[in-house]
């Protein structure tokens, strides 16, 4: 059985950047969602690059600023949280999703796969078919193609929640964690704070790697 674990939100904050990098180096973390359009994204990235884990792109129209020149999706010069998804919206979403993805290339990422922030295109099936194409131009997996889980989140954010999936059987699996540390830019930005650190206590439990190692679970970094 093979297990791909992805931290959510890397280059959102710099709590968030430090708490996922601690739980790729010293837990069981293998793969990341990194955003492209923020001021921390170079910051994220510095961070990783030295360790042997895969880099999937977390594409972003609802926060931070937009990397291509649309104004359609602004509001007050920031993209908005919401948008009415009309043909020419779409159009939008999909011109700075490509841009998002090519500075990533101009950046020399090996992008495993694509998916986008808060799973925005598995609410909207416009959005995720534009995603679609924009995985089959580029070849890559985007997220909702293939098996994944967020059940490690809120409450069910524990050991107990890792110990019963890792009894499950499965061929390949995504888990999608969101572990991070506590700073001020956390508390100004999400309510999904102290249990960042929670999941980051979990990951990095030595006792982890022992239950994948019981389980006969292989950790990997890409999508199979």
């Amino acid at each position: 059985m093979k297990l791909m674990v992805t931290a959510e939100d890397f280059g959102l904050t710099k709590g968030i950047n430090y708490g996922v990098y601690d739980a790729c180096k010293e837990g069981i973390v293998t793969c990341v969602s990194l955003l492209m359009n923020t001021k921390l994204t170079s910051h994220a990235f510095e961070l990783v690059r030295p360790l042997d884990i895969g880099i999937g792109l977390s594409l972003n129209v609802t926060h931070g600023k937009p990397t291509s020149e649309s104004k359609v999706l602004l509001e007050y010069g920031f993209l908005r949280p919401n948008h009415e998804l009309t043909n020419e919206v779409l159009e939008a979403i999909e011109s700075e999703y490509e841009s998002q993805i090519q500075k990533a290339i101009d950046m020399d990422i090996e992008i495993r796969f694509l998916t986008s922030y808060n799973n925005y295109h598995l609410k909207h099936e416009a959005v995720y078919k534009k995603l679609q194409n924009l995985g089959k131009k580029y070849s890559l997996p985007v997220r909702g193609e293939y098996e994944y889980s967020d059940v490690f989140h809120g409450k069910r954010a524990s050991a107990d929640t890792l110990f019963l999936l890792f009894q499950q059987k499965f061929e390949w699996l995504e888990l999608v964690v969101t572990p991070g540390f506590l700073c001020g830019e956390l508390i100004e930005l999400s309510d999904y704070r102290e249990m960042r650190v929670v999941e980051h206590s979990i990951l990095v439990n030595p006792y982890m790697r022992q239950m994948i190692k019981s389980g006969n679970i292989e950790l990997v970094d890409r999508v199979y």
